[in-house]
């Protein structure tokens, strides 16, 4: 989904223990209030309230900085590209969320002028340059990441690279959430 938005509020840190039983790690939700869905969710009219996971936080006993991460900052408007992590594996919990894409590629802040400037590299790009952009990619059917991981898997059990038995521990990992912990 690409979505113009403003960060509303951010959650209290949760703790996320990882489906392979590692440290856990510290994760924030922010929730944004869309003012244009520019492409994906069909059904946009009722979302109302978009939940953003980013990691990084800080509890009493943990504090996760993470600069490959967006910086977002309530009551700022955003330039998102999100997608949902739609299986387990790693620090995906169950639930309703988003993830920005490639991290920091995938967060523009707005400059007030109709204009996004990319926390990744400080590249610009305008309301109308995107449009442009999406109208030429809208015949373009993307995958979710189940569907790539799934894709990927199998080409590396056809080429050998992973055995039989690794190719179904991989597809039974992904109906695995991680763990909210308190």
């Amino acid at each position: 989904m690409i979505v113009l938005c403003k960060v509303m509020e951010k959650s209290q840190p949760i703790k996320i223990q990882p489906v392979s039983g590692g440290d856990y790690s510290i994760f924030t939700d922010y929730y944004f209030e869309p003012t244009d869905i520019l492409k994906g969710e069909d059904n946009f009219e009722k979302i109302t309230n978009i939940p953003v996971r980013i990691m990084g936080g800080q509890t009493e006993e943990l504090t996760v900085i993470t600069e490959d991460f967006p910086s977002l900052n309530p009551g700022c408007e955003y330039l998102l590209f999100l997608y949902r992590p739609g299986m387990g594996t790693g620090y995906n919990t169950e639930g309703d969320y988003f993830y920005v894409t490639g991290a920091t590629q995938g967060a523009y802040s707005s400059n007030g002028q109709q204009t996004f400037v990319s926390q990744y590299d400080d590249s610009k790009l305008t309301t109308e340059e995107l449009s442009n952009q999406i109208y030429d990619l809208s015949g373009i059917k993307v995958k979710t990441k189940l569907e790539t991981f799934k894709e990927n898997c199998l080409l590396n059990l056809e080429s050998g690279f992973i055995t039989e038995e690794e190719y179904e521990s991989f597809m039974k990992e992904t109906n695995v959430y991680a763990t909210i912990i308190d």
